[in-house]
């Protein structure tokens, strides 16, 4: 209902020529709600199709959130049930580095992904207590090689009329 959902569904539930990536920490590719429903899955530390959920299952979440099957009589409906799903695994259980990250998403671009969905990101909880007003100075002081690196990713990603989603994060920072 805070998304309204079935509202969107009167309009589509998706597409199976759409492709939404999901690059987070692995993904369970035999769950019963994304039977049919996998393209190329990749996972960027062993290079291969070899995705697999971790203990914590965010990507599975993820996953399941964006494209569960829908009447299936098991669990939930994703938003765009009928629509493909390119898991990309980019985190090994211990970090999450940028350049796993960037990689995946470079993965999905380049293998036609319509939507990539980045849920993963840093811990910002230090930040918590700053007022806003720094909080928005420490971020204009930050790596500009970072600034420069993401604003690649953009360009790449709008060349290949590709959507990133970003996560706003859950350490209620700015």
């Amino acid at each position: 209902n805070a998304i309204k959902t079935y509202a969107a569904w009167d309009v589509t539930r998706g597409n199976e020529d759409v492709v939404v990536a999901i690059v987070d920490d692995g993904i369970n590719l035999i769950h019963v709600e994304f039977r049919n429903m996998i393209v190329k899955p990749y996972n960027v530390f062993t290079q291969s199709e070899d995705v697999r959920e971790s203990e914590v299952g965010q990507g599975t979440h993820v996953a399941g959130l964006a494209i569960a099957s829908a009447n299936n009589q098991s669990g939930i409906a994703g938003v765009a049930p009928n629509c493909k799903l390119m898991p990309i695994q980019v985190f090994d259980g211990v970090m999450c580095l940028t350049s796993s990250m960037v990689s995946g998403i470079a993965y999905a671009i380049h293998n036609c992904a319509v939507v990539v969905n980045i849920s993963i990101g840093p811990d910002m909880s230090h930040l918590r207590g700053i007022s806003d007003d720094e909080q928005i100075s420490l971020s204009r002081g930050m790596d500009r090689s970072d600034e420069l690196l993401w604003n690649r990713v953009l360009d790449m990603a709008e060349r290949h009329n590709t959507i990133l989603v970003f996560s706003a994060g859950n350490d209620n920072v700015v």
